[in-house]
Order: C-alpha cells, then sequence, then structure tokens
C-alpha cells in the first residue's frame, strides 16, 4: 500500500511498493499522467493499467470484477479521489479539504489535524504504517 495526501495544495506520497510483507520497490514513482491527467494511485500495482484506461474512457469495467484501486486524480486544475465500484466514479476535493488515502492514511489525517503539512503528514505515517516509506515526493497544485 501507501500513504497520498493532500492538504494546502500540495500532494505529498511515499514511494514504497509492496507485495504483501515484501518491499519491491522502495523507490517507486506514484505518478501516472495519462492524456495530460495526473493520477496517484494504491492498492493493487496489476489492476493499475486497466483502472487508467477505465478512468480515462478507453474501456469499460467488466460485470463483477472489482479493481483494487484507489487514487487522486488530477484533471482540469481540480483534485478528485477516484475510484470504480461498478462503475469509474469521482469525488472533487475542494481546496480547502484535507485528504489521504492508503494504509498510512489514519495516520496522515491524524498529523495533518494536529497542523502538520501534507509532507510532514507523509513523513509521519511512514514513522507507523509498514507499508508505506521511502522517498516523499510532492506536488503543488
Amino acid at each position: 500500500m501507501t500513504t497520498i495526501v493532500y492538504k494546502d495544495g500540495i500532494i505529498a506520497y511515499d514511494s514504497f511498493q509492496t507485495r504483501g510483507d515484501i518491499i519491491t520497490d522502495d523507490n517507486c514513482n506514484k505518478l501516472h499522467i495519462v492524456n495530460g491527467t495526473r493520477f496517484l494511485l494504491t492498492g493493487s500495482v496489476c489492476d493499475y493499467p486497466e483502472f487508467l484506461s477505465i478512468a480515462i474512457g478507453e474501456s469499460q469495467p467488466r460485470d463483477g470484477f472489482e479493481l483494487d484501486v484507489e487514487g487522486l486524480m488530477v484533471k482540469g486544475g481540480k483534485l478528485y479521489n477516484c475510484a470504480i465500484q461498478d462503475e469509474f466514479w469521482q469525488t472533487l476535493i475542494k481546496r480547502e479539504d484535507i485528504y489521504a488515502i492508503g494504509s498510512g492514511r489514519n495516520f496522515a489525517y491524524t498529523a495533518m489535524d494536529c497542523g502538520l503539512s501534507a509532507r510532514d503528514a507523509v513523513k509521519m505515517a511512514i514513522k507507523r504504517d509498514l507499508y508505506s516509506g521511502g522517498r516523499i515526493r510532492t506536488i503543488k497544485l
């Protein structure tokens, strides 16, 4: 899993990629850019290509097949939370909101509630979440 957070116009995320309890990559760049839309994803890496294909409208979700992916999507200058549950859905995240996804989200929410920045919230999550770690990257919206 991972930790991906948003606060005050900044998205911050770690660089661990895991498979079960094994770290498969400690310097993974989780930013995917497809047709000018930026995606930061958490969940099963093997589901990412199909998720991205559905998200940009190239394909449709298969009946009865669930993808284990959730993400943040930057499209047209706006930030959305997105996932697939029978169909692709997206929910607008307002500029003043705080938001976190991935296995370290609870630690990140607590850190942001205590006044920490997006970057520092990921840093705090890395201290406590087994599936988050490595380098912290940021994107300014």
